[in-house]
């Protein structure tokens, strides 16, 4: 699913962060391939009102999701890719701005944070 040398791993805080902007994110220490996780925002069609996680488990199949403890505090969180070998497809080239930007707005909120606690700190 993900290609761990290419790619930066980062903690569930990171993780959520970019949930929140609709990255599709997978764990690097998952055994099934093709697994990811991505949330849901329900719009007036939906049957569910709040925002919620689901997984594209190994089977292909799109099931509600529910982080483990393990999950929170892992640091092997991923951007996931759409193959188990890494190739650019048309789709993807066309992402790269939208998960560049997804990318610096989740380096941004962090920094924001981090100076907003050391300052707090003082």
């Amino acid at each position: 699913m993900c290609n761990d040398a290419m790619q930066t791993q980062f903690d569930f805080s990171d993780a959520l962060l970019a949930l929140k902007r609709g990255a599709r994110l997978a764990r690097a220490g998952w055994n099934g391939k093709g697994q990811w996780v991505q949330a849901q925002y329900p719009d007036e069609h939906s049957k569910m009102q709040l925002p919620y996680l689901y997984l594209h488990n190994a089977h292909g199949q799109l099931v509600p999701w529910v982080p483990s403890t393990g999950d929170l505090f892992a640091v092997d969180w991923v951007y996931a890719v759409q193959s188990d070998t890494f190739k650019l497809s048309a789709d993807m080239i066309s992402d790269i701005p939208e998960y560049a930007r997804m990318v610096k707005d989740t380096l941004d909120d962090r920094h924001a944070l981090r100076e907003a606690r050391r300052k707090n700190d003082n």
